[in-house]
């Protein structure tokens, strides 16, 4: 039982060196942000150089109008940072779904090639209206996590702020992988 716990542990730990390394290298801080806590408390990070590295952990992430704060929660999360993200280190926001009830939203950093990916998120999506970060669609999001494509957000995404409405049909395209 001892071994197996460990065993588990020691995989965890080595999820956590890939992306989430990679964020504490350009977002971590010790300060408090005084922000709302999310409801959710989990999250799960992919790498466009890391295939085969991610991370799914407990976390506690705070949402102000300027920044994301993301503190790890589990046993582990002494090794760690906390990360404090910039909203204008946020290129771009989209939505993944798993049919009607089980979604996530997705945080694209560039700087970093990661992407931040929270169940249920509707809090995530909501600060992405609110900073006015652009909605990706679906196949752009896969094209740069994936491919390595490049993700040019400024040409082709600026009609989507004229209104809520078409935020939400972005949004709604993304989920549906468009």
């Amino acid at each position: 039982m001892r071994i197996a716990l460990l065993h588990i542990l020691i995989l965890q730990c080595m999820g956590c060196a890939g992306p989430y390394s990679d964020l504490e290298a350009s977002f971590k801080s010790d300060k408090n942000v005084v922000a709302q806590r999310i409801s959710s408390k989990s999250m799960f990070l992919a790498s466009t150089s890391k295939r085969s590295a991610n991370y799914q952990g407990t976390v506690s992430i705070k949402l102000s109008p300027d920044w994301i704060e993301i503190e790890q929660d589990h046993p582990l999360g002494f090794f760690s940072h906390r990360l404090l993200i910039p909203k204008g280190a946020v290129l771009a926001c989209s939505k993944t779904c798993f049919g009607d009830t089980n979604w996530e939203a997705n945080l694209l950093i560039v700087r970093t090639g990661t992407q931040i990916s929270v169940p249920n998120g509707g809090e995530l999506m909501e600060w992405c209206w609110n900073n006015r970060i652009p909605m990706v669609s679906g196949n752009d999001r896969r094209q740069w996590l994936y491919n390595n494509k490049v993700l040019s957000v400024g040409q082709k995404y600026p009609e989507q702020f004229a209104s809520r409405e078409k935020y939400e049909m972005q949004k709604k395209m993304s989920c549906l992988g468009y």
